[in-house]
């Protein structure tokens, strides 16, 4: 059934009438008396609570007002970490024919071969995709440059391009003869993901913004597979960014004469801060030195030996 379904049974737990779709937020309000008002872009409706957890990309959240406005170090944090480039395509075929020829379907390709005209080709990754039922297909990706530059084709041609791709792959009268469907998804042009698969930082921001990643901003703790701590960008790292969340949300009600839980409180940012502080790359003024250092033994080595070089 697809990873849909882990949405799926969990709207059935919290109940249907719990859950808002189609409901855009323009607003976050974080008032003295420890409530948070989140405003929607339908008709400004207002919801309320005492808590609110923001598991949605980085690059969704700088559109959003926040009064107060989120800290400094935060807004840095997400204006450093870009979105990826790509497209997601899937051929659907009437039998494994490369699985007959001893092919395992995977090819990785830097986009060299272009068709139609192109500057770079569409192809960059694809794999066996058949499915667990037995539905033969072959999987596979555009992206970095290559989804930059065909995105902007139509549908029609990027399907011409792949399918040129494959033929030279594994013979253009197989696929031809067994090809039924050609399905794919343009994340690029998602309106509330804006690309895929997921955000990365930038050089530096780590070492300067680290805490504007997962840090808990008053009433407002970050989720997302962005902010996880192990398997970052896969659905593995969106479960332990979400379990954090949470585990932070349960600690803030506890009363004080509760007592720990420590298979709720290893999972918050402080914890889990503690956890890897000792695993970081450590950091001298020799660090910075060691570039310009290899960079000069280059440019001495260049004058010495140039016939070598």
């Amino acid at each position: 059934g697809g990873s849909q379904q882990v949405s799926q049974l969990l709207v059935e737990r919290i109940g249907k009438e719990q859950v808002r779709l189609e409901t855009p937020v323009q607003k976050i309000v974080q008032n003295d008396d420890g409530t948070v008002l989140v405003t929607t872009t339908q008709n400004h409706k207002t919801f309320q609570g005492r808590k609110l957890i923001l598991a949605i990309p980085p690059s969704q959240i700088i559109p959003i007002q926040f009064e107060p406005m989120l800290p400094g170090y935060k807004r840095e944090m997400l204006k450093h970490m870009p979105i990826g480039c790509c497209i997601k395509f899937i051929f659907i075929f009437d039998k494994a024919f490369w699985r007959e020829d001893g092919l395992s379907g995977e090819v990785i390709s830097d986009g060299s071969f272009a068709p139609h005209g192109h500057s770079i080709g569409p192809m960059t990754y694809l794999i066996d995709g058949t499915s667990s039922n037995g539905t033969p297909a072959l999987l596979g990706f555009i992206g970095g440059r290559c989804a930059s530059v065909w995105t902007s084709a139509t549908h029609e041609e990027r399907r011409k391009g792949l399918i040129e791709c494959l033929s030279r792959y594994f013979g253009g009268h197989k696929i031809s003869t067994h090809l039924i469907e050609y399905v794919e998804k343009d994340w690029n042009v998602e309106p509330y993901s804006g690309g895929c698969p997921c955000h990365n930082a930038t050089t530096g921001s780590m070492k300067d913004f680290v805490d504007g990643l997962r840090k808990s901003y008053k009433m407002i703790h970050f989720a997302g597979t962005e902010t996880a701590t192990q398997w970052m960008g896969y659905m593995d790292g969106a479960v332990d960014a979400g379990r954090r969340a949470a585990s932070e949300v349960l600690v803030s009600f506890r009363d004080n004469n509760q007592l720990k839980d420590n298979d709720i409180d290893q999972y918050t940012f402080e914890n889990q801060n503690r956890k890897y502080q000792n695993v970081r790359v450590p950091r001298s003024k020799f660090y910075y030195a060691i570039p310009i250092i290899v960079v000069s033994i280059a440019a001495i080595c260049k004058m010495l030996f140039p016939k070598m070089l």
